[in-house]
């Protein structure tokens, strides 16, 4: 995160809000942590103060975190020539086949997929161009979740050069598997679903 941030906070009756906001105004990480409140009597309620602070302090240390960790994913996605990353994301990741080899060296991005899902990590799949997202959450900052995300994602993109040219098991349809969909099937199953669960009131007399 090179760009200048604000850091905003919502005082919430629940606990405060906090977000880093660039000065384009989008938020790219945000967190939030509870605080007690004590009922009176006469419908009045208050916080402790410093409860309110801890509980500000530790919001922005999570919402920092969140944009971490993305640096060590593209370099160990770097790592491997088959592999690209999408733009220059702050904590949702999105990992593509590499676009500059020859036919016979790229390999099937949802062949990583498929080996990631074996391993229990949860990637979501993306078309135009295919390609699997991680989304950079609290969890994922902890110690060590990293390089066992980099071992994974070495093993995957060996699975994947393995199976070369066999069709994988997901893909960037859901329940589609490693099925190309067409845009204008997606489309036809939508607008059938829209028309079978939704309606329009019916015209005035």
């Amino acid at each position: 995160m090179s760009d200048s941030c604000v850091l905003a906070i919502d005082f919430g009756t629940g606990g405060p809000k906090v977000a880093l906001v660039t000065k384009a105004g989008h938020a790219i990480a945000w967190a939030s942590e509870p605080v007690s409140t004590t009922l009176l009597g006469g419908g009045g309620a208050e916080q402790d103060p410093r409860q309110m602070w801890a509980a500000i302090v530790a919001a922005t240390r999570t919402a920092l975190t969140m944009t971490a960790p993305v640096p060590p994913i593209a370099a160990v996605a770097g790592e491997h020539r088959e592999l690209r990353v999408l733009g220059d994301p702050l904590f949702n990741v999105a990992l593509a086949a590499a676009a500059d080899l020859p036919a016979d060296e790229t390999i099937d991005i949802f062949h990583v997929n498929d080996s990631l899902a074996s391993k229990q990590w949860r990637m979501n799949g993306l078309q135009l161009p295919p390609a699997v997202h991680f989304c950079i959450t609290r969890p994922n900052t902890q110690p060590g979740v990293m390089d066992r995300f980099a071992a994974d994602l070495h093993e995957a993109v060996g699975y994947a050069r393995e199976y070369r040219g066999t069709p994988p098991r997901s893909g960037a349809t859901y329940g589609g598997g490693g099925a190309a969909v067409l845009r204008e099937t997606v489309a036809a199953g939508m607008a059938g679903w829209l028309d079978a669960t939704r309606a329009l009131p019916p015209p005035r007399p």
